[in-house]
């Protein structure tokens, strides 16, 4: 029928025998738009823990309704347009869809993935060491976060090459002695520093004058 054919219709009826009409009640013809998604929500963003996820859905159609869902799960509230996270946390992760309804038809809108970057945060930081010169120095910081990387510090000197969990000294020195903290940075340029771990290094006893 098309959108114009919505209204209200009454028929009249007449016989050849009897000048008589006979109209009936009104009948209503009432049409439902289809439901078309005009535009889908972005098919992937990524973030960093703690900032805002925004997404959206267009349709068009009549008396439309909607629900968000996070896998196969409807995400209980979440029946606007918009979908909103005020600060993502890692669990915000995964694929996120919206069903658009009316009394005809849903339609699924395409997927919309959602990548939550950790933070990068010490769990255990290095402790203390006490040896004696020539003995081994390890030094091991713990971090969780996405794509970490380290840097170790003696005092405020970056170590050169010493950019991993862990930091070893094969035969330690009187120079190897000093504070020792480490920097853990990740994907979202959020560093961390350790709390600093004290080196110390007795010097063995030499007999100089006999």
């Amino acid at each position: 029928l098309g959108a114009t054919g919505a209204g209200e219709y009454t028929e009249k009826i007449a016989g050849s025998c009897v000048v008589i009409t006979v109209t009936s009640s009104i009948a209503t013809l009432i049409l439902t738009e289809e439901t078309i998604i005009t535009l889908q929500p972005e098919p992937s963003t990524t973030l960093c823990a703690g900032q805002e996820l925004d997404l959206f859905v267009t349709a068009m159609g009549t008396d439309l309704t909607y629900q968000w869902f996070k896998g196969t799960t409807a995400l209980v509230g979440e029946t606007n347009p918009t979908l909103n996270i005020l600060a993502v946390t890692p669990a915000d992760a995964g694929t996120y869809t919206v069903v658009v309804t009316n009394s005809c038809q849903e339609v699924i809108s395409e997927d919309a993935v959602v990548i939550v970057n950790e933070l990068p945060a010490i769990t255990v930081d290095p402790s203390d060491v006490t040896v004696c010169e020539g003995q081994p120095i390890n030094l091991i910081v713990t971090a969780t976060g996405t794509d970490l990387t380290y840097q170790w510090f003696l005092g405020t000197t970056a170590i050169l090459g010493a950019d991993s969990s862990t930091y070893s000294v094969p035969s330690a020195t009187l120079a190897d002695a000093g504070n020792y903290s480490v920097r853990v940075n990740g994907i979202c340029d959020a560093p961390v520093t350790s709390i600093v771990a004290v080196v110390i290094v007795n010097e063995t006893v030499n007999i100089n004058v006999q």
